[in-house]
């Protein structure tokens, strides 16, 4: 292949193709040399997942003496193997795995929803978290070996949760995995996986929606049913995504409405909803709009107190987001004839067999749409 050197036009080439790979920026000094393993895959600290393993033995209390995963069984592992060659040490490892692999997706698919959903209604933020906070972002910055100065360039971290996840829950499939320590180490993988997903998802939240960064002045907030103020209308947002209940209270803020409305959050969304608005400054339309707006949300309670909640008739509406949210909580309103809002996918609540034209069978677009 001839190559052309000097200037030349593009206009002028015929029948060519030109491909540019990554555009790799200006590398940044570190106080510190790049650790060995940057983005580590299953097996690159097995090594040392079985040194902690061998000196902290993992003890299991069998959550079922079957298998029931594959159209092999139901196997009884208490006399032999499973038909597929697994004994009951492997089972309950591959258990352990996939209850931890829950854990981890729910954290990441919260954290990749956020990341889209900011980035359509922000923009690209610059990543700071101010003179408070000596080492931002510690697991990004230990597990990758990368500093993110936007927040569009946490995308790739999230990427790499993702792809070891799907190699780890491969892992779990008839015929692949059979070592129960090596299930152990997996899921000490998707443990650290895991860890990183929450850092992920709270920095996009924290940068956002101007969320308070280590300021010890940060405004406290009461908690408990008994903040609820009953002369108003009162919804209650329950779950871990606060980006359905920010655009209520934004609505409420925008209309003039907090002395006619309570907003309270049940579980983690109660205390996001709190931390709004309470950070450095920026973006602007959070500053000029919605300065310390989350002194205005109430927290109603923990995930725990919701049926308390229910029977108390201390709700007017609900908005369910994702994670820990009562599977049944569309029945239990409809027979409360409350109005349930379920803005995200993951956490629609099948109606009941027999559906009714109750106010409690409303939904509306997903927040990210």
């Amino acid at each position: 292949m001839d190559k052309m050197e000097g200037s030349f036009a593009v206009e002028d080439m015929q029948n060519v193709q030109i491909n540019i790979g990554e555009i790799v920026k200006e590398v940044e000094e570190w106080d510190q040399p790049m650790g060995p393993f940057p983005c580590p895959s299953i097996a690159t600290l097995r090594d040392w997942d079985f040194k902690l393993i061998n000196r902290y033995r993992v003890f299991y209390s069998p959550i079922c003496d079957r298998c029931t995963l594959c159209t092999y069984g139901p196997c009884d592992l208490t006399r032999s193997r499973g038909a597929c060659g697994l004994d009951q040490a492997a089972q309950q490892g591959r258990i352990v795995l996939l209850a931890v692999l829950m854990g981890c997706t729910a954290h990441c698919a919260h954290g990749r929803h956020l990341y889209h959903w900011t980035l359509e209604k922000f923009g690209d933020l610059p990543f700071k978290m101010g003179e408070e906070i000596l080492v931002d972002a510690p697991l990004t910055r230990t597990v990758t070996g990368t500093k993110p100065k936007t927040l569009k360039e946490f995308g790739p971290v999230l990427s790499y949760i993702e792809e070891e996840v799907a190699q780890l829950l491969a892992c779990t499939h008839t015929g692949q995995e059979g070592n129960y320590r090596d299930f152990e180490s997996k899921a000490l993988h998707a443990g650290m996986l895991d860890s990183l997903g929450k850092e992920v998802s709270d920095m996009i939240q924290i940068i956002a929606y101007d969320m308070p960064r280590g300021d010890e002045d940060a405004p406290l907030v009461e908690c408990g049913m008994g903040t609820l103020d009953k002369d108003k209308a009162i919804l209650i947002t329950y779950g871990h995504n606060l980006a359905g209940s920010a655009e209520a209270m934004f609505y409420a803020e925008d209309n003039n409405l907090w002395g006619k409305v309570d907003i309270g959050g049940v579980c983690c969304t109660a205390i996001d909803n709190t931390r709004i608005g309470e950070g450095l400054g920026y973006p602007e339309e959070i500053n000029t709009k919605y300065r310390m707006v989350g002194t205005k949300a109430k927290i109603a309670g923990a995930m725990g107190w919701w049926r308390k909640m229910v029977e108390a008739d201390v709700m007017d509406c609900v908005m369910v987001d994702e994670q820990c949210v009562y599977t049944n909580a569309l029945q239990e309103c409809q027979e409360k004839k409350v109005p349930l809002i379920s803005p995200r996918r993951s956490s629609r609540s099948t109606p009941s067999p027999a559906p009714t034209a109750t106010p409690a069978s409303s939904s509306v677009p997903p927040t990210s749409r």
